[in-house]
């Protein structure tokens, strides 16, 4: 089955200069606003098993944050987080996220782990001011034997930010 892709927001003039990422510890995501305050876009993919069991039904949530600034060790970054979360194990879960800079793409590896939940990747690069930020997530999940559909893959944009200033003013 082709990958389905969810689009929002517009970024213009994305070519692809893929170069290395800074991938920032899950630590710094106690700076990360509450739950409700979030822009998240959401999407969920699901798989049916044998009648039978208990767990008849599996959906697993796929989310890409909006881009958003941040601090590592006193540098300015920009961040983007893809998450993938399921109701139940399923056998395996890959995501890759990207971070979209006006004109840079930044792209992680493949992230996968087996018999889980739940997976989430971020990916960080210094902030310039003055620009356009978007992220995207791939995220590839394979249910357990006698689940149909076995794999499902899915691509979710964020919408796209504009960041004025890299630092924020304190009153």
């Amino acid at each position: 089955m082709a990958p389905k892709t969810i689009r929002r927001g517009l970024l213009a003039g994305l070519t692809a200069a893929a170069t290395a990422v800074t991938v920032v510890p899950a630590a710094s995501a106690a700076q990360s606003p509450p739950r409700s305050q979030r822009a998240d876009q959401v999407v969920t993919l699901a798989a049916r098993g044998p009648e039978a069991e208990s767990k008849a039904r599996i959906r697993c949530r796929v989310r890409i944050s909006d881009p958003e600034r941040t601090r590592h060790h006193h540098r300015r970054l920009v961040k983007v987080t893809g998450r993938v979360w399921c109701n139940h194990r399923v056998d395996r879960l890959r995501v890759r996220v990207t971070l979209y800079k006006d004109r840079r793409v930044y792209e992680s590896g493949w992230k996968s782990d087996h018999d889980r939940r739940g997976i989430a990747l971020t990916v960080a690069r210094k902030c310039h001011g003055r620009e356009h930020y978007k992220g995207r997530v791939h995220a590839h999940v394979t249910f357990p034997r006698r689940f149909h559909p076995r794999h499902r893959s899915i691509t979710v944009w964020s919408d796209t930010v504009y960041i004025h200033r890299c630092h924020r003013h304190h009153h």
